[in-house]
């Protein structure tokens, strides 16, 4: 089974969640974080390690955040080692797209660089296209 996490500062993995929502229809096993200034580390890693308890040996994790070296990533990263848990920064929508939609019957790393070639692909400067 396998569940996905966004998380990111500001609501930005919520707007990603409800946006994937609208385009797809409802997500099974999504889940988003969204911290701001007034939440301390504890309290991140408290709603961190909330979502990672709920992962069993059979259960593969996909986190997906915003920025590489921020406390949200950071924080995930030291549950790597002991979950079985694929950690992908700079979430954008196709990014998230396609993830959420992808079959658990597909291999898992080949998903996530699918995933991270279409984030890349969806960043376009539109005006040298016109």
């Amino acid at each position: 089974m396998r569940r996905y996490i966004i998380a990111s500062h500001g609501s930005l993995s919520k707007g990603i969640v409800d946006s994937a929502s609208m385009i797809v229809g409802a997500l099974g096993n999504v889940e988003y974080v969204s911290i701001t200034p007034n939440d301390s580390q504890d309290s991140v890693k408290q709603q961190i390690e909330a979502l990672i308890r709920l992962n069993g040996e059979d259960v593969e994790t996909v986190v997906l955040t915003d920025l590489l070296g921020g406390s949200v990533t950071n924080t995930f990263l030291e549950y790597i080692p002991c979950q079985n848990l694929h950690v992908i920064t700079g979430v954008n929508l196709p990014m998230a797209l396609e993830i959420l939609v992808s079959d658990e019957g597909e291999n898992l790393q080949a998903v996530i660089q699918d995933s991270i070639e279409k984030g890349k692909a969806g960043i376009v400067y539109v005006n040298q296209l016109v």
